[in-house]
Protein backbone atom coordinates (compact mmCIF):
# COMPACT_ATOMS: atom_id res chain seq x y z
CA UNK A 1 0.00 0.00 0.00
CA UNK A 2 2.55 2.35 0.70
CA UNK A 3 4.19 1.87 -2.47
CA UNK A 4 0.58 2.82 -4.54
CA UNK A 5 0.54 5.98 -2.00
CA UNK A 6 3.97 6.75 -3.72
CA UNK A 7 3.02 6.71 -6.66
CA UNK A 8 0.32 8.94 -6.36
CA UNK A 9 1.84 11.19 -5.12
CA UNK A 10 3.67 10.96 -7.50
CA UNK A 11 1.26 11.17 -10.16
CA UNK A 12 -0.10 14.10 -8.04
CA UNK A 13 3.11 16.30 -8.04
CA UNK A 14 3.37 15.66 -12.04
CA UNK A 15 -0.01 16.96 -12.56
CA UNK A 16 -0.06 20.08 -10.11
CA UNK A 17 3.21 20.84 -11.67
CA UNK A 18 1.62 20.90 -15.20
CA UNK A 19 -1.31 22.42 -14.53
CA UNK A 20 0.53 25.40 -12.55
CA UNK A 21 2.53 26.30 -15.87
CA UNK A 22 -0.61 26.18 -17.71
CA UNK A 23 -1.79 28.58 -16.05
CA UNK A 24 0.93 30.49 -16.06
CA UNK A 25 0.62 30.31 -19.66
CA UNK A 26 -2.96 31.30 -19.77
CA UNK A 27 -2.48 34.09 -17.08
CA UNK A 28 0.08 35.82 -19.59
CA UNK A 29 -1.93 35.07 -22.77
CA UNK A 30 -4.76 37.82 -24.25
CA UNK A 31 -8.32 36.76 -22.69
CA UNK A 32 -10.79 35.06 -25.01
CA UNK A 33 -13.84 36.62 -26.26
CA UNK A 34 -16.62 35.91 -28.43
CA UNK A 35 -18.66 38.72 -31.01
CA UNK A 36 -20.61 38.98 -33.15
CA UNK A 37 -21.17 41.60 -35.70
CA UNK A 38 -24.69 43.55 -35.79
CA UNK A 39 -27.06 43.51 -39.00
CA UNK A 40 -30.13 45.30 -39.14
CA UNK A 41 -33.08 42.75 -40.06
CA UNK A 42 -36.96 42.11 -39.96
CA UNK A 43 -38.32 41.50 -36.41
CA UNK A 44 -41.04 40.04 -35.94
CA UNK A 45 -42.86 41.03 -32.65
CA UNK A 46 -44.62 38.15 -31.19
CA UNK A 47 -45.78 36.56 -27.80
CA UNK A 48 -46.82 32.85 -27.05
CA UNK A 49 -49.64 32.75 -24.25
CA UNK A 50 -50.84 29.94 -22.56
CA UNK A 51 -54.69 30.06 -22.89
CA UNK A 52 -57.17 27.12 -22.88
CA UNK A 53 -60.26 26.90 -25.21
CA UNK A 54 -64.07 28.33 -24.99
CA UNK A 55 -67.20 26.85 -26.70
CA UNK A 56 -68.33 29.80 -28.90
CA UNK A 57 -71.55 29.06 -27.48
CA UNK A 58 -73.10 26.83 -24.22
CA UNK A 59 -76.48 26.04 -23.30
CA UNK A 60 -77.65 24.03 -20.07
CA UNK A 61 -80.72 22.37 -20.36
CA UNK A 62 -82.89 22.31 -17.82
CA UNK A 63 -86.94 22.32 -17.59
CA UNK A 64 -89.03 25.18 -17.33
CA UNK A 65 -91.67 22.87 -15.76
CA UNK A 66 -91.89 20.12 -12.85
CA UNK A 67 -92.61 16.57 -13.32
CA UNK A 68 -91.99 13.34 -14.53
CA UNK A 69 -89.28 12.34 -18.02
CA UNK A 70 -91.10 10.00 -19.53
CA UNK A 71 -88.33 9.86 -22.91
CA UNK A 72 -85.28 11.17 -24.12
CA UNK A 73 -85.53 11.62 -27.83
CA UNK A 74 -81.70 12.39 -28.22
CA UNK A 75 -78.53 9.99 -28.87
CA UNK A 76 -76.31 10.95 -26.73
CA UNK A 77 -73.04 12.80 -28.27
CA UNK A 78 -74.77 13.31 -31.16
CA UNK A 79 -75.83 17.01 -33.19
CA UNK A 80 -78.36 17.92 -32.46
CA UNK A 81 -80.25 21.30 -34.18
CA UNK A 82 -81.65 24.34 -32.75
CA UNK A 83 -85.91 23.37 -32.03
CA UNK A 84 -84.97 19.62 -31.73
CA UNK A 85 -86.81 17.67 -29.07
CA UNK A 86 -84.52 16.37 -26.28
CA UNK A 87 -86.69 15.02 -23.29
CA UNK A 88 -90.55 14.34 -23.21
CA UNK A 89 -91.84 15.65 -19.35
CA UNK A 90 -94.88 13.52 -18.32
CA UNK A 91 -97.90 16.18 -20.04
CA UNK A 92 -101.34 14.51 -18.72
CA UNK A 93 -101.82 17.05 -15.48
CA UNK A 94 -101.06 20.02 -18.13
CA UNK A 95 -103.77 18.79 -20.42
CA UNK A 96 -106.10 18.86 -17.58
CA UNK A 97 -105.54 22.74 -17.06
CA UNK A 98 -105.35 23.01 -20.73
CA UNK A 99 -109.00 21.74 -20.51
CA UNK A 100 -109.98 23.49 -18.05
CA UNK A 101 -108.40 26.59 -19.15
CA UNK A 102 -110.70 26.80 -22.57
CA UNK A 103 -114.05 25.87 -20.47
CA UNK A 104 -112.63 29.22 -17.88
CA UNK A 105 -112.33 31.36 -21.40
CA UNK A 106 -116.00 29.72 -22.70
CA UNK A 107 -117.89 30.82 -19.47
CA UNK A 108 -115.86 34.25 -19.20
CA UNK A 109 -117.37 35.08 -23.00
CA UNK A 110 -120.72 33.61 -21.97
CA UNK A 111 -120.80 36.17 -18.82
CA UNK A 112 -119.53 38.96 -20.94
CA UNK A 113 -122.29 38.70 -23.97
CA UNK A 114 -124.88 38.66 -20.89
CA UNK A 115 -123.48 41.74 -19.51
CA UNK A 116 -123.26 43.19 -22.82
CA UNK A 117 -126.89 42.19 -24.22
CA UNK A 118 -127.77 43.72 -19.92
CA UNK A 119 -126.30 46.88 -21.22
CA UNK A 120 -127.97 47.49 -24.32
CA UNK A 121 -131.20 47.20 -22.96
CA UNK A 122 -130.80 49.21 -19.93
CA UNK A 123 -129.48 52.00 -22.82
CA UNK A 124 -132.63 52.30 -24.57
CA UNK A 125 -134.31 52.50 -21.10
CA UNK A 126 -132.78 55.29 -20.14
CA UNK A 127 -133.66 57.38 -22.96
CA UNK A 128 -136.90 57.13 -21.71
CA UNK A 129 -136.10 58.22 -17.91
CA UNK A 130 -137.47 54.96 -16.54
CA UNK A 131 -134.58 54.22 -15.04
CA UNK A 132 -132.04 55.31 -12.73
CA UNK A 133 -127.88 56.70 -14.10
CA UNK A 134 -126.18 54.84 -11.07
CA UNK A 135 -128.37 51.32 -12.48
CA UNK A 136 -126.54 51.96 -15.79
CA UNK A 137 -123.31 52.72 -13.96
CA UNK A 138 -123.69 49.37 -12.34
CA UNK A 139 -124.95 47.07 -15.35
CA UNK A 140 -121.41 49.14 -17.40
CA UNK A 141 -119.00 48.05 -15.11
CA UNK A 142 -120.00 44.61 -14.81
CA UNK A 143 -119.92 44.18 -18.71
CA UNK A 144 -116.27 45.37 -18.33
CA UNK A 145 -115.70 43.44 -15.19
CA UNK A 146 -116.93 40.62 -17.82
CA UNK A 147 -114.28 41.67 -20.60
CA UNK A 148 -111.32 41.49 -17.51
CA UNK A 149 -112.16 37.90 -17.34
CA UNK A 150 -112.07 37.14 -20.35
CA UNK A 151 -108.44 38.59 -20.67
CA UNK A 152 -107.52 36.54 -17.61
CA UNK A 153 -109.04 33.36 -18.58
CA UNK A 154 -107.00 33.93 -21.97
CA UNK A 155 -104.28 34.41 -20.09
CA UNK A 156 -104.67 31.15 -18.04
CA UNK A 157 -104.93 29.31 -21.10
CA UNK A 158 -101.78 30.58 -22.86
CA UNK A 159 -99.77 29.47 -19.93
CA UNK A 160 -101.82 26.06 -20.09
CA UNK A 161 -100.84 26.10 -23.70
CA UNK A 162 -96.96 27.34 -22.96
CA UNK A 163 -96.68 24.16 -19.86
CA UNK A 164 -97.60 21.87 -22.56
CA UNK A 165 -94.99 23.13 -24.81
CA UNK A 166 -92.61 23.35 -22.07
CA UNK A 167 -93.36 19.58 -21.10
CA UNK A 168 -91.39 18.40 -24.26
CA UNK A 169 -87.96 19.91 -24.22
CA UNK A 170 -85.87 21.24 -27.28
CA UNK A 171 -82.39 22.19 -27.93
CA UNK A 172 -82.09 26.10 -27.61
CA UNK A 173 -79.17 26.18 -29.63
CA UNK A 174 -77.86 23.72 -32.49
CA UNK A 175 -74.43 21.91 -31.55
CA UNK A 176 -73.15 18.61 -29.95
CA UNK A 177 -75.12 17.73 -26.83
CA UNK A 178 -73.48 15.51 -24.41
CA UNK A 179 -74.15 12.75 -21.86
CA UNK A 180 -77.89 13.51 -19.98
CA UNK A 181 -77.95 13.56 -16.88
CA UNK A 182 -81.35 11.83 -16.07
CA UNK A 183 -83.31 9.15 -17.01
CA UNK A 184 -86.36 8.38 -17.39
CA UNK A 185 -88.53 8.20 -14.56
CA UNK A 186 -86.91 11.09 -13.21
CA UNK A 187 -88.73 13.68 -11.42
CA UNK A 188 -87.29 17.52 -12.47
CA UNK A 189 -87.96 20.86 -11.42
CA UNK A 190 -87.36 24.25 -12.89
CA UNK A 191 -85.73 24.66 -9.26
CA UNK A 192 -83.50 21.61 -9.57
CA UNK A 193 -79.47 22.39 -9.62
CA UNK A 194 -78.34 19.65 -11.29
CA UNK A 195 -79.10 20.15 -14.99
CA UNK A 196 -80.54 17.85 -17.88
CA UNK A 197 -77.84 17.90 -20.38
CA UNK A 198 -75.58 20.41 -22.19
CA UNK A 199 -75.25 21.71 -25.72
CA UNK A 200 -71.94 22.81 -27.02
CA UNK A 201 -71.59 24.64 -30.02
CA UNK A 202 -67.81 24.64 -31.37
CA UNK A 203 -67.78 25.06 -34.65
CA UNK A 204 -66.24 28.50 -33.97
CA UNK A 205 -64.40 28.57 -30.60
CA UNK A 206 -62.95 31.19 -28.32
CA UNK A 207 -59.56 31.38 -26.58
CA UNK A 208 -59.21 34.17 -23.62
CA UNK A 209 -55.32 35.39 -23.02
CA UNK A 210 -54.02 37.74 -20.69
CA UNK A 211 -51.44 40.12 -21.87
CA UNK A 212 -49.64 42.01 -19.28
CA UNK A 213 -49.76 45.67 -19.37
CA UNK A 214 -45.59 46.01 -19.94
CA UNK A 215 -45.99 44.84 -23.28
CA UNK A 216 -49.42 46.82 -23.79
CA UNK A 217 -47.32 49.51 -23.25
CA UNK A 218 -44.66 48.41 -25.28
CA UNK A 219 -46.77 48.13 -28.35
CA UNK A 220 -48.43 51.20 -28.19
CA UNK A 221 -45.01 53.20 -27.98
CA UNK A 222 -43.51 51.00 -30.81
CA UNK A 223 -46.55 52.07 -32.57
CA UNK A 224 -47.08 55.50 -32.21
CA UNK A 225 -42.94 55.92 -33.02
CA UNK A 226 -44.11 53.83 -36.39
CA UNK A 227 -41.65 51.56 -35.75
CA UNK A 228 -43.96 48.98 -35.59
CA UNK A 229 -45.72 47.67 -39.36
CA UNK A 230 -48.82 46.13 -39.55
CA UNK A 231 -49.86 46.70 -36.29
CA UNK A 232 -53.89 46.95 -36.38
CA UNK A 233 -53.65 43.58 -38.66
CA UNK A 234 -52.30 41.18 -35.99
CA UNK A 235 -51.65 37.22 -36.92
CA UNK A 236 -52.79 34.59 -34.62
CA UNK A 237 -51.42 30.79 -34.21
CA UNK A 238 -52.86 28.52 -32.33
CA UNK A 239 -50.38 25.75 -31.30
CA UNK A 240 -50.50 22.35 -29.35
CA UNK A 241 -48.29 21.72 -26.03
CA UNK A 242 -45.68 20.30 -28.21
CA UNK A 243 -45.63 23.71 -30.50
CA UNK A 244 -47.14 21.93 -33.38
CA UNK A 245 -49.22 24.59 -34.93
CA UNK A 246 -53.01 23.87 -35.74
CA UNK A 247 -54.03 23.80 -39.27
CA UNK A 248 -57.50 26.83 -37.61
CA UNK A 249 -58.13 29.99 -38.87
CA UNK A 250 -57.98 32.29 -35.83
CA UNK A 251 -58.39 36.05 -35.87
CA UNK A 252 -58.06 38.73 -32.49
CA UNK A 253 -61.29 40.35 -32.12
CA UNK A 254 -60.69 42.18 -29.41
CA UNK A 255 -58.84 43.55 -26.56
CA UNK A 256 -60.60 44.57 -23.04
CA UNK A 257 -60.19 47.91 -22.15
CA UNK A 258 -60.10 47.35 -18.40
CA UNK A 259 -56.56 46.19 -16.65
CA UNK A 260 -56.62 43.86 -14.32
CA UNK A 261 -56.02 45.68 -10.37
CA UNK A 262 -54.76 42.09 -9.42
CA UNK A 263 -52.69 41.11 -11.99
CA UNK A 264 -51.84 43.62 -13.92
CA UNK A 265 -52.66 42.45 -17.26
CA UNK A 266 -55.84 42.67 -20.06
CA UNK A 267 -57.93 40.08 -21.80
CA UNK A 268 -57.94 39.58 -25.70
CA UNK A 269 -60.14 37.15 -27.12
CA UNK A 270 -59.17 35.35 -29.72
CA UNK A 271 -61.59 34.13 -32.37
CA UNK A 272 -60.95 30.27 -34.09
CA UNK A 273 -62.86 29.00 -37.00
CA UNK A 274 -62.91 24.94 -35.42
CA UNK A 275 -64.71 23.38 -38.65
CA UNK A 276 -63.05 20.10 -38.08
CA UNK A 277 -63.55 20.19 -34.82
CA UNK A 278 -59.97 20.07 -33.87
CA UNK A 279 -59.73 21.97 -30.78
CA UNK A 280 -62.16 20.92 -27.72
CA UNK A 281 -63.38 22.95 -24.85
CA UNK A 282 -61.26 22.70 -21.75
CA UNK A 283 -57.98 22.34 -24.07
CA UNK A 284 -54.70 23.38 -23.00
CA UNK A 285 -53.03 25.00 -25.91
CA UNK A 286 -50.52 27.99 -26.73
CA UNK A 287 -51.34 30.80 -28.43
CA UNK A 288 -48.93 33.09 -31.13
CA UNK A 289 -49.83 36.54 -31.28
CA UNK A 290 -47.91 38.60 -34.19
CA UNK A 291 -48.59 42.35 -33.12
CA UNK A 292 -46.18 43.62 -36.36
CA UNK A 293 -42.55 43.80 -37.58
CA UNK A 294 -39.38 46.78 -37.46
CA UNK A 295 -38.78 46.87 -40.62
CA UNK A 296 -34.68 47.25 -39.72
CA UNK A 297 -33.76 46.24 -36.09
CA UNK A 298 -30.81 45.07 -34.72
CA UNK A 299 -31.35 41.86 -31.70
CA UNK A 300 -28.28 41.02 -29.32
CA UNK A 301 -27.94 38.23 -27.30
CA UNK A 302 -29.18 38.49 -23.90
CA UNK A 303 -25.70 37.04 -22.51
CA UNK A 304 -24.13 40.78 -23.86
CA UNK A 305 -25.58 42.80 -21.66
CA UNK A 306 -24.10 43.82 -18.29
CA UNK A 307 -25.10 46.56 -15.96
CA UNK A 308 -22.72 49.41 -15.09
CA UNK A 309 -22.84 51.12 -11.40
CA UNK A 310 -26.40 52.42 -12.15
CA UNK A 311 -28.17 49.55 -13.09
CA UNK A 312 -28.34 51.01 -16.52
CA UNK A 313 -27.46 48.08 -19.79
CA UNK A 314 -24.31 47.98 -21.64
CA UNK A 315 -22.27 46.32 -23.61
CA UNK A 316 -18.69 45.96 -24.76
CA UNK A 317 -17.67 46.87 -28.51
CA UNK A 318 -15.09 46.26 -30.58
CA UNK A 319 -13.79 49.60 -31.33
CA UNK A 320 -11.15 49.82 -34.31
CA UNK A 321 -8.31 49.30 -32.43
CA UNK A 322 -9.83 45.78 -32.08
CA UNK A 323 -9.67 46.06 -28.28
CA UNK A 324 -13.23 46.82 -26.53
CA UNK A 325 -14.81 49.50 -24.57
CA UNK A 326 -18.14 49.62 -23.14
CA UNK A 327 -21.27 51.65 -24.54
CA UNK A 328 -24.27 51.97 -22.79
CA UNK A 329 -27.13 51.48 -24.61
CA UNK A 330 -31.28 50.97 -24.55
CA UNK A 331 -32.70 47.85 -25.13
CA UNK A 332 -36.48 46.83 -25.75
CA UNK A 333 -38.36 43.57 -25.63
CA UNK A 334 -36.49 39.98 -25.07
CA UNK A 335 -37.25 37.41 -28.04
CA UNK A 336 -36.54 34.23 -27.70
CA UNK A 337 -32.66 35.48 -26.09
CA UNK A 338 -32.14 38.52 -27.50
CA UNK A 339 -33.26 41.88 -26.64
CA UNK A 340 -34.45 44.40 -28.82
CA UNK A 341 -31.94 47.65 -29.24
CA UNK A 342 -33.68 50.61 -28.99
CA UNK A 343 -30.57 53.38 -29.09
CA UNK A 344 -26.65 53.24 -28.09
CA UNK A 345 -26.22 50.69 -31.61
CA UNK A 346 -25.48 50.63 -35.02
CA UNK A 347 -25.11 48.14 -38.18
CA UNK A 348 -22.03 46.73 -38.21
CA UNK A 349 -21.20 47.49 -34.47
CA UNK A 350 -19.05 44.19 -33.09
CA UNK A 351 -20.07 43.47 -29.28
CA UNK A 352 -18.66 41.04 -26.88
CA UNK A 353 -21.50 38.38 -26.40
CA UNK A 354 -18.90 35.43 -23.55
CA UNK A 355 -15.81 36.88 -22.27
CA UNK A 356 -16.39 40.24 -21.71
CA UNK A 357 -15.95 39.74 -17.66
CA UNK A 358 -12.02 38.91 -18.30
CA UNK A 359 -11.28 41.38 -20.50
CA UNK A 360 -10.73 45.22 -19.60
CA UNK A 361 -11.13 48.20 -21.30
CA UNK A 362 -8.72 48.96 -24.18
CA UNK A 363 -6.63 45.88 -23.43
CA UNK A 364 -4.97 43.15 -25.69
CA UNK A 365 -7.53 40.87 -26.38
CA UNK A 366 -8.19 37.43 -28.30
CA UNK A 367 -11.73 37.82 -30.83
CA UNK A 368 -13.33 34.81 -31.72
CA UNK A 369 -16.67 34.52 -33.84
CA UNK A 370 -19.98 33.65 -31.39
CA UNK A 371 -21.56 30.35 -31.90
CA UNK A 372 -25.04 30.11 -29.83
CA UNK A 373 -25.04 26.53 -30.89
CA UNK A 374 -21.30 25.71 -29.76
CA UNK A 375 -21.38 23.77 -26.60
CA UNK A 376 -17.94 23.30 -24.96
CA UNK A 377 -16.91 19.93 -24.06
CA UNK A 378 -15.05 19.06 -21.34
CA UNK A 379 -12.55 16.29 -21.93
CA UNK A 380 -8.62 15.41 -20.68
CA UNK A 381 -5.63 16.23 -22.97
CA UNK A 382 -3.70 13.70 -24.08
CA UNK A 383 -1.03 14.22 -21.34
CA UNK A 384 -3.26 14.13 -19.12
CA UNK A 385 -4.31 10.90 -20.07
CA UNK A 386 -1.47 8.98 -20.20
CA UNK A 387 -0.68 10.15 -16.75
CA UNK A 388 -4.02 8.27 -15.90
CA UNK A 389 -2.86 5.53 -17.66
CA UNK A 390 0.40 4.56 -17.08
CA UNK A 391 -1.09 5.58 -12.64
CA UNK A 392 -4.00 2.72 -13.40
CA UNK A 393 -1.17 0.03 -15.08
CA UNK A 394 1.09 0.17 -11.91
CA UNK A 395 -2.04 -0.03 -9.91
CA UNK A 396 -2.86 -2.84 -11.56
CA UNK A 397 0.75 -4.64 -11.22
CA UNK A 398 1.12 -3.76 -7.31
CA UNK A 399 -2.18 -6.13 -6.77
Amino acid sequence: MNKILGIFLFAMLITGCSESANQDAESMAPPIVTTVTLKPQIIEISENYPARVKAFRHAEIRPQVGGIITERLFEQGSEVTKGQALFQINDEVFQVELMDAKASLDKAEAEAMRAHNHVNRLRALASSNALTKQQLEEAEAQYQQAIADIAQAKAQLTKAELDIAYAQIKAPISGRIGQSFVSEGTLVSPSDAQLLALIQQVDKVYIDVKQPLSQIEFLETEAHAQNLQYYDQSRVEILNSNGTVYDVKAKLLFTELDVNETMGDSTMRVEVDNTNNRLRPGMYVRVKVTFGEIPEGLLIPVASVSRDDLGNPQVMVINSDEVGEYRSIQIGQQLNGFYIVKSGLSADDQIVVEGYTRAEEHSPITIKPWNPNLQEKYRLNDTMQAQLNEIMTMIQQAE
